[in-house]
């Protein structure tokens, strides 16, 4: 993979435990596309933490949850050519919107609450 962040990661191999690493060619996936190798979905990762640096992931995804924001959601979720249109939905239904309910919950926020559940509907429904 020509990309940077690829380069920044193997960087960091040397400084994780020994037990944790795993050469890229032993994360063969018999069939699987090559859109779908772990290591892009690891790129994508490393992407989406770089975007919300700053911010934090919470506060970043947060506004749009609150203010209904599905569109919005799934932009700030995607991140091209790693995470598409498709994985972006997926982190929302099954990660993000799941979070986000539970997190408002626990801080007895009633609007996140419900625009996090209306979301996931919305979405969930968009998946089908």
């Amino acid at each position: 993979m020509k990309d940077g962040y690829a380069f920044e990661l193997k960087g960091l191999a040397p400084y994780l435990p020994r037990k944790s690493r795993l050469p890229v060619k032993e994360w063969a996936v018999p069939g699987g596309r090559p859109g779908n190798h772990p290591m892009r979905r690891v790129i994508g990762a490393a992407h989406l933490m770089d975007r919300f640096v700053e911010s934090g992931l919470l506060t970043g995804l947060v506004g749009a949850v609150a203010e209904g924001r599905a569109v919005v959601l799934l932009r700030l979720l995607r991140v091209a050519p790693h995470i598409g249109d498709g994985q972006a939905l997926e982190i929302a239904v099954n990660a993000a919107l799941p979070f986000l309910y539970a997190w408002a919950g626990f801080r007895c926020d009633r609007r996140l609450k419900e625009s996090s559940l209306d979301l996931l509907s919305a979405v969930s429904e968009a998946a089908r």
